[in-house]
């Protein structure tokens, strides 16, 4: 709250001093409040800084008929010789409706010509008697007349219509005052905003220093307004604070110093520490009369020996609390955990402020003196914090179980050939494990699990980065060379590649490039789709036709077929979208018109050819999966007497010398070489153990009598490294030298 006179009215320029005599009526009536007695009025922050000191008269005539303000505002010369007092804006409100304030700039003519209706006018006598009597007594005697005249009007719309006229010569923006108001940027603040106020409190606080006494208005309340209490002043002449307590005791204060010979006192309206040495001094001399004045009613003649008394007992209670806080603080110190520390702190944090605790313990920080204090009111003083403990749960062996199944299958790492890794546990222990390799990216291997799962209704899932530690445990290889492919796959890729060319040259042969572009897109979501994750949706049990393994597979010989026992009533979009993307092209190639002849030839075979390799492909993933899950299942059931060898001949081996001459380097011929890797139980632990077998050979062919001969080599190593095999599974591809009549044999 601020004092309704702490600014004083002579700063507020072009007022008549005989017609406004509080600071309280000049915002009342320049708001146009003429009829509302101000014991019922509110007055915030922004208006009564916009309303008073931060009011502006403008240079020209304020009333809206006055020609020669026009003509003066071209000239841009100012012009008025007078101020509108109370009567005659009062007299414009009443009679034109038109609100002049207070203070407002007037020209000769218009002035004279307003003198000269207030004479002419019936109740001119009942007007310029108001005008010399207290406001309010003229307020309520012209009541009942502004009630029935204005009565449609509500505060609010009284200040729009107050600043639209008031501000309409200085500024180009409209200002809109209600409770909320709208500043010249158009954001929206609220009307007590301290931001919006800050300059207007600082030049009250400036003002309060200056002043060492404030004029006192019995009429209206007023209390200290520092920073500590309030965001912004508010001027309330009935505050619930203010008038039942400050005032009453002020006014019953001020009658005990008038017997006692004494003048009345002045609230100080800033901080202490802020105020300035004249007024501090007043302040002083002031508290200082009124002590002995008091000590001299309860013991007179004895003033001396009562205030000793009463100092003595100030100085000790200081001494006992001095030792107390000495003591908190040697215990505060001594402590070696912040939780000791709150609660310690929490004992005095609530009687002491942060400075004087700070003078035992300078090192303590505003932080921790507002969370002792929270901990005080929410905990309890000096209690301990009952601590939560907070457990991290591990991945049980279901979910561990279902990802490695997952990550193993072939759709997402393929076994090498040749090498192991080393796998170190937090035992010590080390694994050799055959080295595998990662057909994709460890995330994308994540994002298709987690697609997988939810695909399969498996909610039990962890983080994204719990399966990315088990990945890194696993160490596998990320495929990063592109030799060695088997052809359906490199010929596959390919065939997209050329596909992206033909939709290119059929989008500028008149296809346009919208058509081009949305054809390259599909293709690329075409080829990731059977690179990735198409080999995830084969199943056995799958009710989309091209995702069932054995309706897919099966021939129209009965040897060959596979019924299924569900129905296949399903489909795959990516699926779809592919086969209709590559129809697209297709009739596309067709209808074009090519520049000429060998440009068509040459474009719808390599649309044929492209086709075919995709769908075959496409062929190959199917047989594959149908391949590795039969691999799977002998896997699974192998007994300990029997050994799957899967062989192969690898790419021929390029053999290298140590600094061999250029003249050796070119022209090099490779070496024949066998592989075959067998998996069988070990006899002891029962532990599935793969070992690999190579034959090189420097002159050899690879024929069906040199594999067999590989073969039966492989077969006698793996009986002497188990006695116990009696039984071999061969697996191989289909080469001539494993299915011709000699490797049958």
């Amino acid at each position: 709250m601020i004092n309704s006179s702490s600014l004083k009215l002579k700063q507020c320029r072009h007022i008549n001093f005989k017609d406004v005599n509080n600071e309280a009526d000049l915002l009342k009536y320049r708001g146009g409040l003429f009829d509302i007695p101000t014991e019922q009025c509110t007055i915030c922050p922004n208006h009564r800084y916009r309303l008073g000191l931060g009011w502006r008269s403008s240079q020209l005539c304020m009333l809206n008929y006055c020609s020669r303000g026009k003509e003066i505002q071209k000239r841009k010369k100012p012009l008025f010789k007078g101020t509108i007092a109370l009567c005659q804006s009062l007299y414009l409100w009443k009679q034109r409706h038109q609100l002049i304030q207070i203070g407002s700039g007037v020209c000769t003519s218009c002035r004279k010509e307003i003198v000269k209706e207030l004479k002419d006018h019936e109740t001119k006598d009942n007007i310029n008697s108001e005008c010399q009597l207290n406001n309010e007594t003229c307020i309520e005697r012209d009541l009942e007349t502004n009630m029935e005249l204005h009565s449609q009007f509500y505060l609010a719309d009284q200040l729009d219509y107050l600043m639209e006229e008031s501000q309409s010569v200085e500024e180009s923006e409209r200002y809109e005052i209600t409770n909320e108001m709208y500043v010249k940027n158009k954001q929206k603040v609220e009307c007590s905003s301290p931001g919006y106020l800050a300059e207007f409190d600082k030049f009250v606080e400036n003002e309060s220093v200056k002043e060492s006494e404030t004029t006192e208005i019995t009429e209206f309340s007023q209390t200290d307004f520092t920073d500590d209490e309030s965001q912004g002043s508010v001027w309330r002449p009935d505050s619930q604070e203010s008038v039942p307590e400050n005032d009453l005791k002020r006014k019953a204060l001020d009658n005990f110093l008038t017997v006692c010979g004494l003048d009345p006192v002045s609230q100080l309206q800033c901080n202490w520490e802020e105020a300035s040495e004249r007024t501090r001094r007043n302040h002083t001399n002031t508290a200082t009369s009124i002590f002995q004045e008091v000590l001299n009613v309860i013991a007179p003649g004895q003033v001396s020996s009562l205030s000793n008394a009463v100092l003595q007992r100030l100085s000790s209670t200081q001494s006992a609390d001095n030792n107390m806080l000495e003591v908190l603080s040697a215990a505060y110190n001594q402590a070696t955990d912040w939780g000791t520390q709150r609660q310690i702190l929490s004992l005095f944090a609530g009687n002491y402020s942060l400075k004087a605790i700070k003078e035992f313990i300078p090192d303590l920080s505003k932080y921790k003196y507002t969370t002792a204090r929270k901990h005080s009111s929410m905990i309890g003083t000096g209690q301990p914090v009952s601590k939560t403990s907070y457990s991290r749960e591990g991945l049980t062996d279901e979910q561990i179980s279902h990802f490695m199944d997952f990550i193993m299958s072939p759709s997402i790492m393929t076994d090498a050939p040749y090498g192991e890794t080393h796998l170190k546990i937090s035992s010590g222990e080390v694994f050799h494990v055959p080295k595998i390799i990662l057909n994709s990216v460890r995330t994308r291997v994540i994002e298709q699990y987690e697609s997988y799962c939810k695909d399969t209704h498996f909610d039990a899932t962890a983080s994204s980065r719990s399966y990315l530690r088990i990945m890194e445990a696993v160490e596998p290889n990320i495929r990063k060379c592109m030799k060695g492919l088997d052809n359906y796959a490199a010929d596959g890729a390919k065939a997209f590649e050329d596909l992206k060319k033909v939709a290119e040259l059929l989008g500028k042969l008149g296809k346009g490039a919208p058509w081009q572009e949305s054809i390259q897109k599909s293709l690329t979501l075409g080829k990731q789709y059977l690179k990735i994750e198409y080999k995830l949706h084969i199943s056995k049990e799958s009710e989309t036709a091209d995702h069932c393994c054995n309706f897919a597979l099966s021939d129209q010989s009965k040897e060959y077929t596979a019924s299924c026992q569900h129905e296949h009533n399903q489909v795959c979009k990516k699926c779809d979208d592919l086969t209709e993307t590559l129809v697209k092209i297709e009739k596309s190639s067709d209808e074009v018109l090519y520049e000429s002849a060998d440009q068509e030839d040459d474009t719808i075979y390599m649309v044929e050819q492209s086709i075919k390799a995709v769908q075959e492909w496409k062929k190959h993933l199917l047989r594959s999966y149908n391949q590795d899950t039969a691999r799977s299942e002998i896997l699974h059931k192998l007994s300990k007497d029997e050994v799957l060898v899967e062989r192969d001949w690898a790419m021929k081996f390029l053999p290298m010398r140590y600094r061999e001459s250029q003249s050796k380097w070119f022209g090099k011929r490779g070496l024949n070489w066998h592989v075959s890797v067998g998996s069988y139980h070990t006899a002891d632990t029962d532990d599935l153990k793969m070992q690999i077998i190579i034959h090189v050979f420097d002159y050899a062919s690879q024929d069906a009598r040199t594999s067999n001969a590989v073969q039966r080599n492989t077969l006698q190593q793996f009986q002497q490294m188990n006695h116990s095999l009696k039984k071999a599974y061969i697996r191989s591809d289909n080469a001539g030298c494993f299915h011709g009549f000699f490797g049958s044999q």
